[in-house]
């Protein structure tokens, strides 16, 4: 196994342990082990490592690290093992994969493994030129969510973890704007449309429960896509329940379930479409993340699904 991880972000010491343990106990051969370097967030080592005939991959970090690898390895057949070791955790949570690092190496070195799909974005910006494809695995998104990112605090991050996005969240929404958007999911009839944030999820799990989309799965394939639009003197509040307690409390229950979509029916605070493929242009640059990563601002966004592109190191059925 090839070990992609970040020195900055982890205690190599307490992780070559791990995984010296876990290797030992699996009965696999010794680990090749990869820095990422400020030039190489960890696509270009774990491209080598795929082409050099390694059968997994372990990504060893935060949620950059991990679509990194992921990058690199999609569509390879090579598959990614996750190691959690950031704020956010995001794929992690959303497959149910162990945040702990001993039980993460165990499940690193396991023979299960599960097809997920990559989402592939590429944004244009205001002068013409674009960002390339990029990966994305649980939520690529415009407007809100950017900023949110850009306004939170390194040093909360690092005191408070994942509550630090919280902070960002209510001291960017006041401030936010509503932009016009004009958009095609698939080859459906082109709509317009002046919302808050565009999401774009494969999956939608956050730490503290909290769903952005309902039913969301990242082996669906397809994209769920929701519009916010808050509306009036109460709007911010509409769209914050919708969120925090129709998708991620009320789903969980048939009746609930059944009031949410009535509700998703009538409700003109969030729009919500599902596809495999988004098409999107703006008035004005707008800011625009993938997994937590700030691509910097856009005026236009082709979005695609590639499905069952990445295997997935899990957990033994039998568990």
């Amino acid at each position: 196994m090839a070990v992609v991880f970040n020195p900055l972000k982890v205690k190599e010491d307490l992780v070559r342990r791990a995984f010296e343990q876990g290797r030992s106990a699996a009965g696999w051969d010794e680990c090749a082990w990869l820095p990422t370097t400020p030039d190489d967030f960890g696509t270009g080592v774990a491209t080598r490592a795929a082409e050099q005939g390694f059968d997994a991959v372990a990504a060893v970090g935060g949620d950059g690290t991990v679509r990194a690898v992921a990058a690199a390895l999609r569509g390879s057949g090579v598959a990614m093992a996750i190691v959690p070791q950031g704020t956010g955790n995001l794929l992690a949570r959303n497959l149910g994969l162990p945040l702990a690092l001993d039980r993460s190496v165990e499940v690193a070195f396991s023979d299960t493994t599960r097809a997920i799909d990559v989402g592939i974005l590429e944004a244009t910006r205001h002068d013409g030129t674009t960002t390339g494809e990029e990966v994305f695995l649980v939520i690529a998104g415009m407007g809100i969510d950017a900023e949110m990112l850009r306004a939170t605090k390194p040093t909360l991050k690092r005191t408070i973890g994942w509550m630090a996005y919280a902070d960002a969240v209510w001291r960017t929404l006041p401030r936010s704007k509503p932009f016009r958007i004009v958009y095609r999911v698939d080859e459906r009839e082109q709509r317009g449309a002046r919302v808050h944030s565009m999401v774009i999820a494969n999956c939608d799990l956050l730490p503290g429960g909290l769903r952005i989309v309902p039913d969301s799965e990242p082996d669906d394939g397809v994209l769920d896509i929701a519009g916010f639009r808050p509306r009036g003197p109460f709007g911010v509040a509409k769209v914050w329940t919708t969120v925090a307690i129709e998708n991620s409390i009320l789903r969980r229950f048939a009746w609930g379930r059944r009031i949410s979509d009535r509700r998703t029916a009538q409700g003109r605070d969030v729009i919500y479409r599902r596809g495999a493929a988004l098409s999107l242009t703006t008035d004005l640059p707008i800011g625009v993340q993938v997994d937590g990563d700030d691509l910097g601002d856009a005026v236009a966004l082709e979005v695609r699904l590639d499905p069952g592109a990445l295997l997935i190191k899990s957990a033994d059925e039998a568990e």
